[in-house]
C-alpha cells in the first residue's frame, strides 16, 4: 500500500528512522492531518525481520527536489 495523502484525517502505522542512517528505530502510529505526509525520519514501509545484531537499514533512494534532463543517451541530474 503506498501512502497517498488524504483529505481527511486519520492515524496510520509508521517506522521510524534514525536520522542520518535511516536505521530503524521503532515502530507506532501517527496522525496524519489532512493534505499532509508522513512525519519526518518515517515511512510507511515495514521492515524486514532482521537476525539478531543485525539492524534494518532503509535504502530507498530520495528524489524530492531533483530533476532529470535526458538528451540524447545523456543524463544529467541538477
Amino acid at each position: 500500500m503506498a501512502f497517498r495523502m488524504s483529505e481527511q484525517p486519520r492515524t496510520i502505522k509508521i517506522y521510524n528512522l534514525l536520522a542520518g542512517t535511516n536505521e530503524f528505530i521503532g515502530e507506532g502510529d501517527a496522525y496524519i492531518p489532512p493534505h499532509t505526509g508522513l512525519p519526518a525520519n518515517s515511512t510507511y514501509i515495514a521492515p524486514p525481520d532482521i537476525p539478531a545484531g543485525f539492524v534494518a537499514v532503509f535504502t530507498v533512494m530520495r528524489h524530492r527536489g531533483i530533476s532529470l534532463k535526458i538528451i540524447g543517451v545523456k543524463r544529467f541530474m541538477t
